[in-house]
């Protein structure tokens, strides 16, 4: 990607969202029991339930980066992990322009009432 066509993203303005939590992939729930592990999931304090765009089911830990400094700013940035330097992907949306998740969940009560919706 050329310096004219590179976007700017608005780092400064969000807080360092992406900063203050990990996540992990898991496999989509099919059963009773894999659902039942999702309500398990999101009994834990500081944990979400996401749903990205490409239909990836991913537990979020709320737990902000050691790294991270008061300002927002990467206290380590020359060596920040790949992962960091890689964020986002392409033209992919970061957390602070929306559209990143098609789902969130932060309740058993809210997964629910997902699962009603959706039949599952």
């Amino acid at each position: 990607m050329s310096r004219k066509t590179k976007r700017t993203l608005p780092c400064a303005q969000c807080g360092a969202l992406c900063c203050r939590y990990m996540a992990i992939e898991v496999d989509p729930p099919e059963t009773e029991e894999d659902y039942d592990d999702v309500r398990w999931y999101l009994l834990h304090r500081n944990v979400r339930v996401l749903i990205d765009r490409e239909g990836d089911w991913l537990v979020a830990f709320e737990t902000p980066c050691a790294k991270l400094g008061p300002d927002g700013r990467c206290q380590d940035y020359e060596n920040r992990p790949l992962l960091c330097r890689s964020y986002p992907h392409g033209n992919e949306p970061c957390e602070f322009e929306g559209g990143m998740f098609v789902e969130e969940f932060t309740t058993v009560e809210e997964f629910a009432a997902w699962r009603q919706r959706n039949g599952g």
